[in-house]
């Protein structure tokens, strides 16, 4: 082993050393490295080599509990003990203990969101950027921004200020119109949430914007056709919550539609907010 300056001391010791995985193909098979304070996971892209950075003492500590049912009392407790059985009513998060006759549902704090948590500070790519397409956040308008995927949809959600709103952006992409003519969005979401999308082309022109819309509590497909002859380069869908309490669009599938031919868009791909929020 040598370098431009020399040979590469203690090599001996160096392969004694050395850590071989199977992949690194993904931050679920990424190496763990770190001194114990300062800690990243290091993947591969492509052709690239990622390190995602993170501090110990860097941590995202929000904590919603508008939905959390309250807090069970002793003389509850002790009632539901003389009564026999199992204390506690069972529901999709296990046991909890409620007024007599209330009823509950939802997902407490704790199952909501997963915080606190520990943050990214830094991505580092060391190598060409990758050419696969990615999701990108470009705004972040909320208090609280997410994009998680729950089962077979993928929900971005906002909560914040009234009529605030978040995007994130997918891309590269290389086709026309004219061979992928329709876009068809399979979605629900809260009924105080609206949806947007903007097919972009070349030069960070609109090929197509759909303007705000309403978001179906139900699931529903919406289908918008483009207009011919442009070629598409990303696709941005947007939440809007219109009251600025927590609104979700659940997207199922997003797909461009050609003559017998699919263009699926993957939802399950998120890269790390690229900082251009607006």
């Amino acid at each position: 082993m040598s370098t431009p300056q020399g040979p590469i001391p203690f090599p001996k010791a160096l392969s004694g050393a050395e850590i071989r995985v199977e992949k690194l193909r993904s931050p679920l098979d990424a190496l763990i490295i770190g001194n114990g304070d300062i800690n990243a996971l290091v993947w591969s892209e492509e052709n690239t080599v990622v390190l995602s950075l993170t501090k110990n003492d860097v941590w995202d500590a929000r904590l919603d509990t508008s939905n959390d049912p309250p807090l069970p009392t002793l003389a509850r407790i002790k009632e539901m003990g003389r009564a026999g059985g199992e204390i506690g009513i069972k529901t999709p998060i296990g046991q909890v203990i409620l007024p007599a006759d209330m009823e509950w549902s939802g997902r407490d704090s704790y199952h909501s969101h997963a915080y606190p948590c520990p943050r990214a500070c830094a991505r580092l790519v060391l190598g060409e950027p990758p050419t696969k397409p990615v999701w990108r956040q470009i705004r972040a308008q909320g208090a609280d921004n997410s994009w998680e995927r729950r089962g077979n949809a993928t929900v971005m959600s906002i909560k914040g200020q009234k009529e605030a709103s978040n995007g994130y952006a997918y891309g590269p992409l290389d086709f026309s119109t004219d061979d992928y003519p329709t876009l068809r969005i399979h979605l629900s979401g809260s009924e105080n949430a609206r949806f947007f999308v903007d097919v972009m082309g070349t030069g960070q022109g609109v090929v197509f914007g759909s303007g705000w819309k309403e978001t179906p509590t139900q699931p529903e497909e919406r289908t918008f056709k483009l207009p011919a002859g442009r070629k598409v380069t990303s696709i941005i869908l947007y939440t809007w919550t219109e009251d600025g309490k927590l609104a979700e669009n659940r997207f199922e599938s997003v797909v461009f539609e050609g003559a017998g031919k699919t263009l699926p868009v993957d939802l399950n791909i998120v890269e790390f907010p690229s900082g251009g929020a607006t």
